[in-house]
């Protein structure tokens, strides 16, 4: 009775399978989709945000509004004319 040995790149499972088209031929969207579906998003939530506190009726107190939010931390934030120094 004879076996037969496969190589070891075959039963490693630390091998890493690469497809066979590469990342050359994927798709140019299918790269830049990360880089845009995050700020799409993002927008997308501020959006719902601001749609649930005018229209629905939240209150400000249970849910402040995106610009209330905004307003709040710029005005805490501390700026030159304020007596922030550069280093």
């Amino acid at each position: 009775m004879t076996t037969t040995e496969r190589p070891a790149a075959a039963t490693d499972p630390a091998t890493p399978v690469t497809d066979p088209g590469g990342p050359e031929k994927e798709s140019p969207w299918l790269r830049r989709l990360p880089w845009i579906s995050g700020p799409v998003l993002l927008l997308l939530l501020v959006g719902v945000w601001q749609f649930t506190v005018s229209v629905v009726g939240v209150s400000e107190f249970i849910l402040p509004a995106p610009a209330a939010v905004v307003g709040a931390l710029g005005s805490c934030w501390p700026t030159r004319r304020s007596g922030a120094t550069s280093a």
